[in-house]
């Protein structure tokens, strides 16, 4: 199939957060992408807000296996469709409405780090390298096989969503590649070795807590953490009884739930519980100020970040703390506040 003739081919696109908009783009720019069918809501939200900018149609949904849905997408007549970040499993309904099947951009070099979380998998298994998969869609969860792969550098200033930044931005590229050779049959998918399969979980707010009175800190702070665990051992690691956490550990927790959930635990500060957030410095401006510290989320009005060009790699300052009702600060402030927590935070290898 020509290029001429790939430029005129209808796509439907499936997408839903502020990572898949370079996904978009790129499609527009190289199809005729007739619908974008996003889970958010808003017309603020990333996807409804870029599609209402650029003129790209688009439709908000909560539900794809309604008899009026699957119509309305089989009406549309194209032939392939596009997914990534989406939120909703999709049924062999929908998939078998489009010839050549759904192609999904999923953020792992798969079959590792297969479901919901792989780039938090990645970084809390201490892993240097992750990477990006084109895939086609199939029952099983991201089992289908595979069109293309790229890998990326994970850096140890990454967050969660620095990652997902830049993995789905080298998907877009990817993808402009890989789609057109799959379109054309030059491209022959790859199944995936299912017997190197590794798994992640959904993350909730409570994944983020750690008790700080029922961890045991294991003193050699680089102590060898297995380059395989997997989210959950990490995150039972610091939320069960009598579990061993590394200051390695920690700070690899703190960048890999952020965003979301965020990690919090709840101290006693001058006779009073507070809850306590734990956040990456790389993703914030700290401010000294006569009134005390200013901090500024790295964050423009549209929702794209803005980095702080903090490239500093010291364990001890990359991570700051925020006592609820009050900005962010650094370890150092904080423990001039609230002395007492000194020991406690030499422990974590905090200070």
């Amino acid at each position: 199939m020509g290029a001429e003739n790939q430029r005129k081919m209808n796509i439907v696109f499936f997408g839903s957060s502020a990572y898949v908009l370079p996904l978009i783009q790129i499609l527009n720019a190289e199809y005729n992408l007739e619908l974008v069918v996003t889970t958010e809501q808003k017309e603020t939200d990333a996807v409804p807000h870029f599609c209402i900018t650029n003129k790209i149609p688009y439709l908000s949904v909560t539900n794809v296996k309604t008899d009026a849905f699957l119509t309305q997408i089989r009406d549309l007549g194209a032939p392939v469709a596009v997914l990534a970040d989406f939120g909703l499993l999709i049924p062999q309904d929908l998939i078998g409405i489009f010839p050549k099947g759904i192609v999904n951009i999923h953020p792992s070099l798969l079959p590792k780090f297969r479901g919901p979380t792989p780039g938090q998998s990645a970084i809390l298994a201490g892993e240097h390298e992750t990477g990006v998969s084109i895939m086609l869609l199939d029952q099983q969860l991201d089992h289908g096989p595979i069109l293309a792969q790229e890998k990326a550098s994970i850096e140890q200033s990454d967050t969660a969503d620095t990652l997902y930044t830049r993995l789905f931005t080298i998907g877009s590229s990817l993808l402009a590649k890989s789609l057109r050779s799959y379109l054309d049959n030059s491209l022959v998918p790859t199944p995936q070795d299912d017997s190197k399969a590794t798994y992640t979980k959904i993350l909730t707010k409570q994944d983020g807590f750690f008790d700080v009175d029922k961890i045991v800190i294991l003193e050699r702070q680089n102590a060898s953490i297995g380059s395989h665990q997997d989210l959950e051992d990490s995150i039972a690691s610091l939320q069960n009884d009598a579990k061993i956490i590394t200051s390695e550990k920690l700070h690899r927790m703190v960048r890999a739930c952020h965003p979301w959930p965020g990690v919090w635990t709840k101290m006693n500060l001058y006779g009073k519980e507070k809850i306590v957030k734990l956040l990456p410095s790389s993703y914030y401006h700290v401010i000294p100020a006569k009134a005390g510290i200013q901090s500024i989320p790295n964050e423009s009005k549209d929702g794209s970040p803005i980095r702080s060009g903090m490239t500093n790699q010291d364990p001890v300052n990359d991570i700051l703390l925020q006592v609820e009702g009050k900005k962010p600060m650094s370890v150092k402030d904080f423990i001039n506040g609230y002395p007492e927590t000194k020991t406690l935070f030499q422990k974590l290898g905090l200070f």
